[in-house]
C-alpha cells in the first residue's frame, strides 16, 4: 500500500512539472518578441506569459539605413539589433555651416551709412552678414562767417564733404516776450539747477536763429537744453514745443515727458531737436530756424547750436 502511494506522489510531481501552464508542454513561437530594451521568444499556450530566450537589444549601426546630418537639415542615425532585428533611431543634430568670405554681399562703411561683413555658406549658399558701424563724421574746425545779425558762425567740415554750422544758442536773432520768458547769467530763477548763461522763452514765444548754408540737402538741428527739477507735471516736450524752419513746422524729433529726454539735469546738453530738407537759392543765405513754446515749462536753452548735413531722406 505504501509502495503505491509512493508512485502516485512521483507521478502528481512530474506531471506539475511538465504542465507549467497547464498543458503538458509550452509550445514557444520562432519569432522573436521584442521592445525599445529586450526580446524574448513569447510562449504561444493560451493564457500563458512565459518568455524565453529574454535578453537585452545587441545594437549594431546600419549605414545604409541612416541619413547624414547638413546644415540645413537633421540627420539620422539608425542601430538594428544583431539578434531580433528591432531597429533603433536616433536623431542627428544639423552641421555647422561652412562659412566663407562672400565680396560680392560686402560693402564698405560710409560716414553716414553702414557696411557688411558678409560670408557665405559653401555648403548651402546661406548668407550671413555682420554689420559694420558708420564710421561718423570727422569735423575740422573751418572759418568764421557773419550771419546777417552779425554774429559768429562756424563752419566745420569733414573729409566727406559734409558740413557742420556751429554757434552760441545765446547769439539768436530775437526773442519774443512771452509770458516769463529771459535771458541771464545763472539760468537758476529759483526753478532750475545752475547750467550757465542760457535762454528761456514759455507762454506763447519764440526765439530764433539765422545760419547762412552754402547747400541744399537735409540737416539735423539740435542744440544744448536743460529742463529745471520741478518743472511742473513733468511736461510734454511734443505739446509744449516746436519747430520752424523759414516759418514752417517741420516734425520735432524728441517724444515724452522732460524726465524721458535723456539729458542730465544742472547743464546744457545737446538735444537733437528736428530733421529737415533746407533748398538754397542762393549760396550763403540765412536758413531761419525757430523754437515755438506755448506755455510756461521751464526748459532752458544754452551752449551750443548746431545745423548739420546728413544723407538725404530716401
Amino acid at each position: 500500500m505504501r509502495k503505491k502511494m509512493l508512485i502516485s506522489m512521483v507521478a502528481v510531481f512530474l506531471s506539475v512539472g511538465l504542465t507549467g501552464c497547464g498543458k503538458p508542454a509550452h509550445n514557444f513561437a520562432t519569432e522573436w518578441s521584442k521592445n525599445a530594451s529586450e526580446h524574448w521568444h513569447a510562449c504561444l499556450d493560451s493564457d500563458c506569459t512565459e518568455k524565453k530566450d529574454v535578453g537585452a537589444h545587441t545594437f549594431v549601426e546600419d549605414a545604409t539605413k541612416g541619413i547624414a546630418a547638413t546644415c540645413t537639415a537633421t540627420g539620422k542615425k539608425v542601430e538594428v539589433c544583431s539578434v531580433c532585428a528591432y531597429e533603433k533611431e536616433t536623431t542627428l543634430p544639423k552641421t555647422d555651416h561652412n562659412y566663407v568670405a562672400y565680396p560680392a554681399g560686402s560693402r564698405a562703411a560710409t560716414h553716414d551709412v553702414d557696411g557688411v561683413t558678409a560670408e557665405k555658406c559653401s555648403i548651402c549658399g546661406d548668407v550671413k552678414e555682420t554689420p559694420i558701424p558708420a564710421l561718423g563724421h570727422n569735423f575740422v574746425v573751418g572759418a568764421t562767417v557773419k550771419n546777417v545779425d552779425n554774429y559768429d558762425v562756424i563752419k566745420h567740415s569733414c573729409t566727406c564733404g559734409k558740413v557742420a554750422l556751429k554757434m552760441a544758442v545765446l547769439d539768436y536773432s530775437f526773442l519774443t516776450e512771452g509770458s516769463n520768458s529771459f535771458r541771464d547769467g545763472t539760468i537758476a530763477e529759483g526753478d532750475a539747477t545752475e547750467a550757465g548763461e542760457g535762454v528761456r522763452v514759455a507762454g506763447g514765444g519764440s526765439i530764433k536763429w539765422r545760419l547762412p548754408i552754402e547747400v541744399a540737402g537735409r540737416y539735423r538741428f539740435s542744440l544744448g537744453a536743460n529742463p529745471a527739477p520741478n518743472a511742473i507735471g513733468d511736461p510734454n516736450i511734443e505739446t509744449k514745443n516746436g519747430v520752424k524752419v523759414n516759418g514752417v513746422e517741420v516734425p520735432l524729433i524728441p517724444s515724452g515727458p522732460y524726465s524721458g529726454l535723456g539729458i542730465q539735469l544742472g547743464q546744457f546738453n545737446q538735444l537733437v531737436m528736428a530733421e529737415f530738407d533746407a533748398q538754397v537759392t542762393a549760396p550763403g543765405e540765412d536758413l531761419e530756424i525757430e523754437i515755438t513754446q506755448v506755455a510756461s515749462q521751464r526748459l532752458f536753452w544754452g551752449g551750443e547750436l548746431w545745423l548739420t548735413q546728413i544723407p538725404t531722406a530716401e
